[in-house]
Order: C-alpha cells, then structure tokens, then sequence
C-alpha cells in the first residue's frame, strides 16, 4: 500500500517522533542510504516509521518538517512548513487539517520534480497532480504567483504539462504559458524526458551525470543553481550545525560531494 506524509512544525518534530514510537511505530528508512538516526532525520528534513496493520499489510508514515525535503531544492525556494500551516484549512468534524489548494499543488508538482518525474514512484506522481486540480478549487492568479515568487517556474511547469498531456487535466494554457521556460529548454528537457520514459519507474533513468545535469536544468537561472550549490553561510551553519565560520569551506565541500554521490538530502 502506500504512505501517510504529515508535516509539522521543526520545534514539534522530536515530540511527535516521541508519540510515533509511543504508538507502536518502527523507526526505519526505505532507502538503504539512509540511517535510522534521529540527529540525522532531523537535519534531512524529515524520519520514516512503519506499523504492521491488522490486514499484515506494512504501513508507512513519512514525518516531515520539510515539505520538498529535496537534496537540490534551494533553501529559499521551499515554502516553510510554519507559512503553509498557517494557511492550511480544517476538515471538518476532525482536529486534521490539510494544505490550502494552491499550496497542495506546489507541494505536490515540486515532489514530482524533486523525482525528476519519472523515478520511482513515476507514472503515479502524475495522477497526484490530476487529481488535485480537479477535485479543488485553485486560484490559479494566486499559485502562479507563488510559484515565481520561488523561482522554480520551470520545475513546476513539467509537472503541469505532463498530466495535462497524459490525462488532460483541466490546467490553464495560460497558466503554463506564464511558467513555460525558454523553448531550448523545453525541447531538451521534454527529449530527455522521451527518451528514458515515465513508465517501469524501478528502473535506472539516469547516470550519475545525467542526474546532475537534468536536475540543474530545472533550475530558471545560472544564478539560481549557483545558490543551489552554494546557499548562504548563515543556512549552512545551521543546517550542519557548526559555529566557526572557518569551516565554511570544508562543509561546502561536504555538501558538493552528498550532491554528486549520494541520493539522500544533502
């Protein structure tokens, strides 16, 4: 089956991995890259747990105070989880709450990309797309700002075009025509999409190469992937947590080594 993601705040994170493991969940990643380790889970972004429901079906529940929680995403290109709790709207007859719409969809077509749309879990991630826009109301004036506002214009925009061409999901031609990159980059980007395909998602898409540079092409700018590379020292101290600015260099060249050899958050 698949998995429950729940986000929360990161002044809330080690308490709710508290009452996960107080209920009867394993702390455990899928991937054999990463480490059950909290101090580490919670630098990356997020922790993964399992519970073996009655049916014996293995459960999955994804605990994120990131909402991308992607290796390549620029910090200040991924809304905050503070900003989008704050706007998220109660269900009612539950104490559940669920992303506002236009979040919901930046939240999901920015996932998509962060699979560079067709690894693993591949053709689905399409249908999440689809099926967002159509059973809520988006205002689309109000996404499309968002989604500038961030700078990921032409990640987000492959996540519109592809289900609206697979299902023809109700997606504005205007709206893709605001996010829609210069027409060099679509043509390479939709080629190099064609030519390794959305289905059999377990299967290698990319070389090592191959990854680096199809992901930096989804950033808008050179500038853009530079701060990618290279984010502020402020965000750097505190996402490895260390003090002494003397070690800028040797944590920047930590975080170029996870980008380019390993698949985890880095």
């Amino acid at each position: 089956m698949g998995d429950l993601d729940v986000l929360v705040e990161r002044r809330h994170f080690r308490r709710a991995h508290a009452i996960l493991l107080a209920h009867g969940y394993n702390f455990e990643f899928r991937s054999p890259l990463e480490e059950a380790e909290l101090d580490a889970a919670e630098q990356g972004g997020g922790a993964e747990y399992w519970k073996l429901l009655p049916s014996g079906e293995k459960m999955w529940f994804e605990l994120q105070w990131r909402p991308v929680a992607g290796r390549w995403i620029r910090p200040d290109q991924e809304p905050s989880a503070e900003e989008l709790m704050a706007r998220s709207i109660p269900i009612e007859g539950t104490a559940v709450r669920l992303l506002a719409p236009e979040d919901n969809l930046l939240q999901v077509a920015l996932h998509t990309a962060k699979h560079s749309y067709v690894r693993a879990p591949g053709f689905r991630l399409h249908t999440d797309v689809d099926r967002i826009v159509r059973r809520q109301v988006i205002d689309w004036n109000l996404f499309v700002k968002r989604v500038k506002a961030l700078q990921v214009k032409t990640a987000v925009y492959f996540s519109l075009a592809l289900p609206k061409l697979l299902f023809d999901t109700p997606i504005p031609d205007d709206v893709l025509d605001q996010l829609r990159p210069p027409a060099w980059k679509e043509r390479l980007i939709s080629r190099w999409l064609q030519k390794v395909g959305i289905f059999n998602p377990d299967k290698p898409k990319f070389g090592r190469l191959e990854f680096i540079l199809f992901t930096a092409m989804l950033y808008d700018d050179a500038g853009g992937l530079w701060r990618g590379i290279f984010p502020d020292s402020a965000w750097m101290q505190k996402h490895y947590g260390f003090t002494n600015k003397l070690l800028l260099p040797l944590y920047h060249g930590r975080r170029i080594a996870n980008l380019a050899f390993r698949r985890i958050s880095s």
